[in-house]
């Protein structure tokens, strides 16, 4: 970013709007698909969206990073 405003915006303003689209549409469609198990569904998904990003950080510092 070129600028600190601009750098605010995007951080404080659209990515909090991301991440709730992000996991409030696979949670809610999935408490339908399963109404009697909301937390064990709610957790599987936060979960693998966390290990998704564990695993993704090996894989963007090798292509970014590739000789260390």
């Amino acid at each position: 970013m070129t600028s600190w405003w601009l750098f605010l915006v995007f951080y404080a303003g659209m990515m909090p709007i991301s991440w709730g689209l992000l996991y409030s549409v696979p949670v809610i469609l999935s408490w339908e698909w399963f109404p009697e198990r909301k937390g064990l569904i709610s957790g599987l998904i936060i979960g693998a969206h966390g290990f998704a990003s564990f695993i993704s950080s090996f894989i963007a510092t090798a292509i970014v990073n590739p000789n260390n």
